[in-house]
């Protein structure tokens, strides 16, 4: 009897726990149902606490959207030259001075209008960064295209070398996702496939064999000069990385340095600068850079000459036969192609050049023709005189690159090599005084 009273006692002590268990679990349930959070968001705007369709939603996702659009930084960049999308100038005039004032405005992505109807008809309720819809207007496709050709001309934005269409693509994508900032290099939307032939140089005076020897190894292969930025080119261009890989080990030295020579001038009218490491200059050699030097190449020496490209994109040099109809000589010709310069630009040659001395021996008594033309004054006294040694004056070279800008302003910065010294020679005289 006492141990059935244990029983029951035990029984119902499960009953009473799995009712409360039961109880417990329903309200868990039903409070979990009545306080679970709606996690809509379009884009960064949190929506969750709005119903679908309502006023509410529609004023809440307009005010974000127009706070969003206002704050918005979207730059185009081209060759170092950028712009922001709704960045206005605007003149002020002071009323009591009557002074004017350029004052900058950054209105945003203002061009673009927020289409509400086609965003609300695609929201995924509990659905984070569903797409905001946004159109441009023809007006607003006009006015960014008019700053477009304003910033970089007419040729860069020509329909035949620009995919306008796409970069507008671009900006309505990015802007979907409500990205608050977005950068656009103007190269990707250019049509590829037209390489330009933008800049070219010569070297003569190259005998036949040696043209040929040096097309033999170059003819149809493009020298790719790469991005400094370029994970692989953060250095640059080296030519003695370049003809040590196993395909140009049958050049010689001077086949190596009168590639380097035409490389580096096909470049120097360009963004493309050179630089150039334990390097020595000669103006009797038989080619020539800026027409009086050259680059000297050694694998086995510590020299090298090196291509920076400070831009976003390679450029191409290739390597061919030039020939002059009129003068009937044939020249190496080295062709840069790649993507239009905004700026232009031209090398000067700046020159100086210092007298020589004249140095006179000691009174030569010995027997030699006079010519009595030959008279010189010598310490307040007048002496005849021969040459035994000609004179030549010292001459100092330097280069200038002077760049105009696509705004209309001119750089000069000093480029390879910033300067020449070709020391002269004293002139040495042999004298007889006037009887």
């Amino acid at each position: 009897m006492k141990g059935l009273r244990k029983n029951i006692y035990a029984i119902g002590v499960i009953f009473l726990f799995v009712i409360a268990a039961g109880m417990l679990a329903l309200f868990l349930a039903l409070f979990s149902s009545s306080t679970a959070v709606d996690g809509t968001t379009v884009g960064s705007v949190y929506i969750g606490d709005t119903k679908p369709n309502s006023d509410k939603r529609k004023e809440k996702l307009e005010k974000d959207i127009r706070i969003w659009k206002a704050n918005a930084i979207y730059t185009i960049s081209f060759q170092n030259v950028s712009f922001t999308i709704g960045e206005e100038e605007e003149t002020i005039i002071d009323e009591t001075t009557g002074q004017e004032t350029t004052k900058t405005l950054q209105k945003g992505l203002d061009i673009l209008d927020f289409d509400y109807t086609t965003t609300n008809s695609k929201i995924v309720s509990n659905t984070a960064n569903n797409v905001a819809y946004f159109t441009i207007s023809d007006a607003n496709k006009e006015k960014l295209f008019d700053k477009l050709v304003e910033t970089y001309g007419t040729e860069i934005t020509d329909s035949s070398y620009l995919d306008y269409q796409k970069l507008l693509d671009y900006i309505l994508r990015d802007a979907g996702n409500m990205n608050t900032k977005s950068d656009y290099d103007l190269y990707d939307f250019l049509i590829k496939g037209q390489l330009e032939e933008v800049a070219t140089a010569e070297i003569e005076n190259l005998s036949q064999e040696k043209i040929d020897d040096i097309l033999e190894v170059f003819e149809g292969v493009s020298i790719e000069i790469k991005p400094q930025k370029d994970p692989e080119g953060k250095l640059g261009f080296s030519a003695v990385e370049f003809f040590s890989q196993p395909e140009y080990k049958k050049l010689s030295s001077s086949d190596m340095s009168i590639i380097a020579t035409g490389m580096a001038a096909v470049v120097m009218k360009t963004s493309l600068t050179v630089t150039v490491k334990n390097q020595g200059f000669s103006r009797d050699r038989y080619y020539g850079y800026l027409n009086s030097m050259t680059a000297r190449i050694n694998l086995k020496d510590d020299t090298d000459l090196r291509i920076i490209n400070p831009e976003t994109h390679s450029y191409f040099i290739t390597i061919e036969k030039g020939y002059d109809s009129i003068a009937g000589k044939v020249s190496l010709r080295f062709k840069l192609e790649g993507c239009k310069f905004l700026d232009s630009y031209e090398i000067r040659q700046n020159h100086e050049e210092f007298d020589y001395h004249i140095v006179f021996n000691e009174y030569q008594t010995d027997d030699w023709e006079i010519d009595p033309n030959n008279k010189i004054d010598y310490d307040g006294t007048e002496v005849y005189y021969r040459v035994v040694v000609a004179g030549s004056n010292t001459e100092l070279f330097s280069y200038t690159k002077v760049i105009t800008h696509i705004n209309g302003e001119v750089e000069e910065v000093e480029v390879f090599p910033k300067q020449e010294f070709f020391q002269g020679k004293d002139e040495i005289l042999d004298w007889q005084p006037v009887k």
